[in-house]
């Protein structure tokens, strides 16, 4: 009996995690849907906030399973109130919930602060620079306070999902229900990926277009929250420590994830995937083991996509005559191919962008812009506008809106994962090697600029410092 009810407390904070994420995923069907009612957003919230006030750790699962599998749909879906929409998104109410859950059992003695580290020292110095010059850029005059506001938000608001996971992931246990849950979201992706092979193109791709010819058959943003679990996958004692169950799958979901990542068409996904295989090969005698197993095996990645080749033929006799699906070996050669052309037009929005940033940049070094702005630059035949914060490349977002004050910051806080690094190197390694494709992939995308992204870079440097306290 007692035995039981071990198993049943220890099995509550899952149990908890997959009754907030269903609910979750509910509202987030109805928002792909159209359906945007208060009474479901406040209904579905409210039961779930009830729920993160007594296991606040399935306020940081659900979240990530939320949003891995749903995106936009939860992360940005807004409050709407007759005509008036608040930004208030449902992954903040999550967030905020999840805080106030920590505050109250905290004072209620339920769990011990934990030690501030370096780590946390140089995260407080990047939030205490960006709100001060946050405040510095409300007075300016081409400030558009709304988009200053969501500047400041994604790029420190979100860090609530670090400030928890330092409270509430503090065991094996804690941390193994972290990764069982990235590792299930990727699984629930693969019906996506599905999805995007029976017909042809995938969901939500439309948010993402393309520079060149093709249709992508996973969305960019599914085919990134692929590459988390891949990595971890390539660990066969991380999986054996926290995820036994997915031992024997591994060769199958590092093949079908891998196939994902290539079929979205993601240029600069391959490139920080390849470096971060590459980075693992070099450093990583366990890693290097698994890629060579696997590869040696090429006949798995035949069989997978033969089986699900012949599911989709079963099951939509029309792929028999749609040869669009055959076109995706053109669209990948297309793809491949313009890394070397001169004339793709995303890599010449971005070279006249990023030139006309770094003019602006040159004449406000120390405090860059401000946050809330909006550059103009040109292109062939016109003068296109459009925020700063679609410059997709973080960091130069970050130095032309910040200046000098703010790069130091950011690199300050890497500074700090560096040095987490060199001393837990064997520890945590997998996870070092997420935050450097995270920061590979922010050199050509708004990583830091939407809460859909960003919000995986405050949850790699939480599996990070949880990583150490989780032996």
């Amino acid at each position: 009996m007692l035995l039981q009810h071990r198993i049943t407390e220890s099995s509550r904070p899952a149990l908890a995690t997959l009754f907030v994420t269903l609910l979750l995923s509910g509202m987030s069907a109805l928002a792909v849907a159209g359906i945007n009612s208060p009474f479901i957003y406040i209904g579905t919230l409210g039961v779930a906030s009830i729920v993160i006030l007594r296991y606040p750790l399935a306020g940081v699962t659900s979240a990530i399973a939320a949003t891995m599998i749903w995106e936009r749909f939860f992360t940005l879906t807004p409050f709407a109130l007759g005509e008036t929409l608040y930004k208030l998104y449902p992954l903040d109410v999550v967030l905020l919930v999840t805080v106030l859950a920590v505050a109250v059992q905290y004072r209620a003695g339920h769990f011990k602060r934990p030690v501030f580290s370096a780590l946390d020292r140089t995260i407080l110095t990047w939030t205490a620079v960006i709100t001060l010059l946050f405040l510095f850029s409300t007075f300016l005059a081409e400030t558009k306070f709304d988009l200053a506001f969501s500047t400041w938000k994604n790029y420190v608001f979100y860090a609530l999902l670090y400030v928890a996971m330092r409270y509430l992931v503090r065991s094996a246990h804690d941390f193994s229900l972290v990764i069982r849950t990235m590792l299930w979201s990727g699984v629930a992706i693969i019906v996506f990926q599905v999805i995007g092979l029976a017909q042809a193109q995938g969901l939500w791709t439309e948010f993402t277009p393309l520079s060149t010819e093709g249709k992508r058959l996973l969305a960019p943003t599914h085919a990134f929250y692929l590459t988390l679990p891949f990595i971890i996958l390539l660990f066969r004692s991380e999986i054996k420590r926290y995820a036994s169950e997915f031992l024997r799958w591994r060769p199958w979901l590092l093949w079908i994830w891998g196939f994902g990542a290539l079929v979205s068409l993601t240029r600069h996904l391959w490139v920080s995937l390849v470096a971060q295989i590459g980075a693992l090969y070099a450093q990583s005698k366990e890693a290097r083991v698994t890629m060579q197993q696997y590869a040696k095996k090429p006949i798995a990645v035949i069989l997978v996509l033969g089986a699900i080749m012949l599911w989709l033929f079963a099951l939509a006799p029309s792929l028999h005559t749609n040869i669009e699906v055959l076109d995706e070996g053109r669209a990948l050669m297309l793809r491949f191919s313009s890394f070397f052309s001169t004339g793709d037009v995303s890599f010449d929005w971005r070279k006249s962008l990023w030139q006309e940033s770094i003019q602006l940049y040159a004449d406000n070094p120390w405090l860059g812009i401000g946050f809330g702005r909006e550059i103009t630059f040109p292109l062939p035949g016109f003068i296109y506008t459009t925020e700063v914060r679609n410059l997709h490349n973080s960091p130069l977002g970050i130095l032309l809106q910040g200046g000098l004050v703010a790069m130091i910051a950011f690199l300050f806080m890497l500074l700090g994962a560096w040095r987490l690094y060199r001393a837990h190197t064997h520890d945590i390694l997998p996870y070092a090697a997420m935050l450097g494709g995270f920061l590979v992939n922010s050199l050509f995308g708004t990583y830091f600029e939407i809460n859909l992204l960003v919000l995986f870079f405050w949850l790699i440097l939480g599996l990070m410092r949880a990583r150490i306290e989780a032996k």
